[in-house]
């Protein structure tokens, strides 16, 4: 995909951080871009900041630990701008702490946002991309930290996108030659609100 005029993207955890920087650069491609977020005011507040810098956007709904949020989701983004081109599963949280002191809740609410909740976003929007086949394409949000056997402080995060990134790599294999590319953006330390990401 190299020309991103007038496709439709899709982008969760496009409220803050790093999602909000690609909603605000594909909107500047001349794409037509959903904001989807938990905290849906930021998610408006990007959507409006584009629109008065000439782009085309809108604010949408989601929490990616909900299959049902992730279907309507889709549905509502498609009712937008059409079937997606473009999603980005960017939504993810951090915890910080020891590995003795992580409790199975905290396990579980990790990798149920930043693995289940890719998967869930994905399916959401499989048979959108396939409809677009030829002119489509997955990103997903993982990290450095996915390349790091050991990491005292940030384990859950760490296994986390660990499992993140097998899914992303085993996703654009098995998507070889369907027409839907599959990206793994890894970014390094970045400023935005991850840190705080517990208070969701």
């Amino acid at each position: 995909m190299q020309d991103f005029t007038g496709k439709a993207v899709v982008v969760t955890g496009g409220g803050s951080g790093i999602g909000a920087a690609i909603c605000e650069l594909f909107a500047r491609e001349g794409s037509r871009v959903v904001v989807a977020d938990i905290e849906l005011d930021k998610a408006e507040a990007v959507a409006q900041y584009i629109v008065n810098n000439g782009g085309t956007a809108s604010a949408l709904h989601v929490d990616i630990t909900s299959t049902e949020s992730c279907e309507a989701l889709a549905l509502e983004s498609r009712e937008l701008y059409g079937d997606a081109n473009l999603l980005v599963a960017n939504a993810g949280v951090l915890m910080l702490g020891t590995l003795a002191t992580r409790t199975e809740k905290d396990w579980q609410w990790v990798f149920d946002v930043n693995v289940f909740g890719t998967i869930r976003t994905v399916n959401a929007f499989m048979q959108q991309l396939k409809t677009n086949s030829g002119d489509a394409h997955i990103v997903i949000t993982c990290s450095m930290a996915g390349l790091l056997a050991s990491a005292p402080g940030k384990g859950v995060y760490n296994a986390s996108k660990h499992a993140q990134m097998s899914y992303g790599e085993t996703l654009r294999d098995e998507l070889a030659g369907s027409g839907i590319n599959v990206s793994l953006l890894l970014p390094g330390g970045t400023i935005s609100g991850i840190a705080d990401s517990e208070r969701n």
